[in-house]
């Protein structure tokens, strides 16, 4: 304890001294007693300076008081609080030591510019365009002053791909367009060749016939263009088929015919097919609703064909006065 007093107090004889004679030279000599290397930090202030780095006792200034709190801390006489040690550690080393207590002391009677700006983050204060360069800057952790600007290039136009402004057709081109995804202008325009016909299905001329050569045709679904092709002919091919539907009374017939033109094969056996038979519904349906004149009338027809199969009298309302009359 006794070897820190005494370091302490030499110290502040040193610091003292330096103090002293700084301001003399400052006041009555012109500088003319400082060094070379001292008069070149005797500049105004500029912006790569923190001017608050080394103000310990946070008054808004940096003087002999901050220097002399700053030793104290560097021979452990007093112990700093974080933001204490956070702004007394001037030169940006691991420790707060004497060198950090003669920098404060210099910053105080101007044989120093200050300590540096230490930022812990990187702003961009305007974004790079296509057109104009963007622009970058620290934040300086301690004074919130911003220091170090820096350029960020300009961008180069960069498609965002092919946008379609007007769909082709199979009679007219299109037109798609591309543009800068950072600035929007055109880049591109092209033209989309015309689209394929879409066909309906194939329209035969004359019956069907498989002995003879077959011309069909098929339309665009889009406009009025058409193709023609032709059928060679070939064989007919049979198959079991109902050449005469049954009905709910009648038969029907089931025989060999061509699936391809529909021509009965000559000695096929005709297959009767048995009547459907009616299909009555569950719900009657009202023809004349009664009134109180005339009577009304229900059916029950056939789903199937329509014929009526049962039907039922509605009696006239009448007029219920008169039957209490009678009554």
């Amino acid at each position: 304890m006794k070897n820190k007093i005494i370091y302490l107090f030499l110290a502040i004889l040193t610091l003292i001294a330096i103090f002293t004679v700084s301001a003399n030279a400052a006041e009555h000599t012109g500088k003319e007693d400082v060094s070379e290397g001292e008069k070149e930090l005797l500049v105004a202030e500029d912006e790569s300076v923190c001017f608050v780095r080394g103000d310990v006792d946070f008054d808004g200034e940096i003087t002999a008081a901050d220097a002399r709190l700053i030793l104290r801390f560097a021979v452990l006489l007093q112990k700093p609080s974080e933001k204490e040690l956070l702004y007394a550690n001037l030169n940006s080393d691991v420790e707060i030591t004497a060198a950090d207590a003669r920098k404060a002391l210099r910053i105080a009677v101007e044989l120093d510019a200050g300590a540096p700006h230490e930022s812990r983050e990187e702003l961009i204060m305007e974004a790079a365009t296509c057109y104009d360069i963007g622009v970058t800057a620290d934040k300086c952790a301690y004074c919130g002053n911003l220091f170090n600007f820096g350029i960020i290039p300009q961008k180069d136009h960069t498609g965002a791909g092919w946008e379609i402004i007007l769909p082709s057709t199979c009679t007219e081109t299109g037109l798609k367009e591309m543009h800068c995804v950072f600035c929007d202008i055109l880049m591109q325009s092209d033209d989309i060749p015309l689209s394929s016909h879409i066909y309906g299905e194939l329209i035969y001329i004359g019956e069907r016939d498989c002995t003879r050569m077959q011309e069909a045709y098929r339309k665009c679904k889009n406009c009025d263009h058409s193709e023609s092709y032709f059928f060679r002919p070939g064989s007919h091919s049979y198959t079991m088929t109902v050449t005469t539907t049954p009905t709910c009374t009648d038969y029907g017939i089931e025989e060999f015919a061509c699936s391809n033109c529909g021509k009965v094969k000559p000695d096929s056996v005709q297959h009767p097919l048995f009547p459907l038979g009616h299909n009555a519904p569950v719900n009657w349906t009202v023809v004349n609703y009664p009134t109180e004149t005339e009577d009304g009338l229900k059916i029950k027809g056939c789903i199937r064909c329509g014929e009526v199969l049962e039907s039922e009298i509605m009696p006239k309302t009448g007029n219920n006065s008169d039957l209490t009359e009678v009554e």
